[in-house]
């Protein structure tokens, strides 16, 4: 995100567990609730892990959360490109 690439995919290296990247923040349309359109600040999220001790669910819950946290933030309108 940091050099405005939209996604990436980490790789862990030992003794990692698990690793997040953010991609660039960009405004794109969005459907709203009211079936309107609206523009809305969006990025990439992803999470490389070690299966063998983080399970799927555990990862895939982490990010659901992180992506209701950041979703709340008014900040996140500073920096939106």
């Amino acid at each position: 995100g940091m050099y405005g690439s939209l996604h990436s995919a980490p790789i862990i290296n030992q003794p990692q567990v698990a690793i997040l990247s953010i991609g660039a923040i960009l405004q794109k349309p969005v459907v709203l609730a009211s079936r309107e359109f609206g523009i809305s600040p969006l990025c990439q999220i992803g999470l490389t892990f070690d299966h063998r001790i983080v399970d799927g669910k555990m990862g895939a819950n982490f990010l659901a959360t992180l992506a209701a946290a950041l979703s709340d933030l008014k900040i996140l309108q500073n920096f939106v490109s």
